[in-house]
């Protein structure tokens, strides 16, 4: 059989420079965020809650860059005014949050749709002292992608 194309060793070792970058980056996970939190993430109702509460802890630390891991790029919250804020304004926001207030979530629930949960429950606000100063209702909806839980959407209403 006659060869009528013929492999130099520069064409050789460039492919398989190639091919050898591409199997190594298939390998890795799509969006690697380093301060995203620790944990046993799994597309379950326990492993939402227990996102919920480690998004919390993001907050309360004023933790940015596990709160920059935790939400999605195109996460929403509509809050309890009626304002939506896009990630960039909650991120831009935390470092100004007042630190005498204490958040506690409670009558945590979750829902899954397919890849997606939906999670409801209350957020009580309470003062260095102790005493509640507000209660706020929240939904949020997380999705589930490469092993991991994003928020992409929230709204919170005032508790009566």
């Amino acid at each position: 059989m006659l060869c009528l194309f013929r492999w130099s060793p520069f064409v050789i070792l460039r492919t398989l420079l190639l091919l050898s970058l591409l199997a190594s980056t298939t390998s890795l996970p799509a969006d690697t965020c380093t301060a995203y939190p620790e944990g046993s993430w799994k597309l379950d109702k326990d492993s939402a809650l227990t996102f919920e509460l480690k998004w919390l802890d993001a907050l309360n630390n004023k933790d940015s860059a596990a709160l920059n891991c935790i939400l999605a790029p195109e996460f929403i919250d509509t809050s309890r005014t009626g304002a939506l804020r896009p990630k960039e304004q909650i991120l831009g926001e935390l470092a100004s949050r007042q630190d005498q207030y204490h958040q506690t979530l409670t009558g945590l629930n979750a829902k899954l749709f397919g890849e997606t949960a939906i999670v409801r429950g209350m957020n009580v606000i309470t003062d260095s002292k102790g005493t509640e100063v507000l209660r706020i209702r929240f939904t949020d909806v997380l999705h589930f992608k490469d092993g991991r839980w994003l928020a992409v959407a929230a709204q919170e209403t005032d508790a009566h």
